[in-house]
């Protein structure tokens, strides 16, 4: 695979590989993707065309940068993940990085939230030499906002820590509260342009398409 493969077939390849090495986390996963979908929760998050929420940015110094400002030079890509442990987000991580050169050309902007505190941001931006910015939001205030914040099912915590594999209580300031993967695309306006919200944690936004999209909103 190269760096033109999309991001859902490096997730699939990654997600074969899982699934055999640890099936009973894999299981899971997976029923807690149809729990979470069939529970409505979904329908709680931001929507296309509902407005940025004015909320300051968690890692900002006294509060002075609010969500708003973001979108003041151009569109906003914000994408929500789950943190350094989870394989998916590096790989999906990795791919915005490749992406970013094409969303600076069309005036925007990316930004990644996690759960996670600035040590593990760090930590993470130099493992993969990510260069957009990331925020550390230890405490769900954003993902809330976005209506993205969840509680982990006893199910799926209890496989992961039987299974010895890192998982959500590694390196995670919110310990079992996470966002859903997530990702919004935000015009100068401050609305919702496009989003991409999944109960799955191994399906996630494609970069290229957010590029296309912002393509098409900037008339680049």
């Amino acid at each position: 695979m190269n760096d033109t493969t999309p991001l859902s077939a490096l997730l699939d390849a990654y997600w074969r590989h899982a699934s055999e090495r640890a099936p009973s986390v894999a299981a899971a996963l997976d029923g807690e993707a149809r729990a979470l979908a069939a529970s409505g929760r979904l329908a709680r998050a931001l929507k296309v065309g509902d407005a940025l929420p004015d909320v300051a940015l968690p890692d900002a110094p006294d509060g002075r940068v609010r969500l708003p400002d973001l979108v003041r030079d151009g569109p906003l890509v914000l994408v929500f993940y789950l943190g350094r442990w989870c394989p998916f987000c590096t790989l999906e991580l990795r791919a915005w990085q490749r992406a970013l050169p094409r969303i600076r050309a069309l005036g925007g902007r990316l930004v990644a939230v996690a759960p996670q505190d600035e040590r593990e941001i760090a930590l993470m931006r130099e493992r993969d030499r990510l260069e957009f910015h990331m925020v550390a939001d230890p405490a769900n205030t954003l993902a809330r906002c976005f209506g993205v914040a969840y509680e982990v099912a006893p199910a799926l915590r209890d496989a992961y820590l039987s299974s010895g594999m890192g998982g959500p209580h590694d390196g995670e300031a919110s310990g079992w509260t996470l966002p859903l993967p997530a990702a919004y695309l935000v015009g100068r306006d401050g609305r919702v342009e496009w989003t991409h919200v999944d109960a799955n944690w191994r399906r996630r936004a494609e970069p290229a398409e957010v590029v296309a999209r912002m393509a098409a909103l900037t008339g680049r």
